[in-house]
């Protein structure tokens, strides 16, 4: 078992194996086993979150109209 840090970018997929190049000019495929991985947000393609915390989604809110004043409505009426 060999254990080794990489970078990777979160807008491409895990490799599975990674082809390793001996000194004699030999090849060989490993294949890669992953103890641990972060939150992928598919999103925005980065880490340290999911699709449902990103920060890049827009939430559409209906608008909430504002009261009018009291004083205002009465303004344009005459009162008996």
């Amino acid at each position: 078992m060999l254990r080794c840090f990489v970078e990777i970018a979160a807008a491409k997929s895990l490799p599975d194996h990674v082809t390793l190049e001996l000194e004699g000019g030999e090849r060989i495929k490993l294949p890669v086993e992953y103890e641990w991985m972060p939150p992928l947000c598919l999103n925005c393609e980065s880490f340290g979150h999911v699709e449902g915390q990103c920060p890049m989604t827009k939430v559409w809110r209906p608008k909430v109209q504002k009261a009018k004043n009291v004083d205002q409505v009465s303004a344009g009426q005459k009162r008996l």
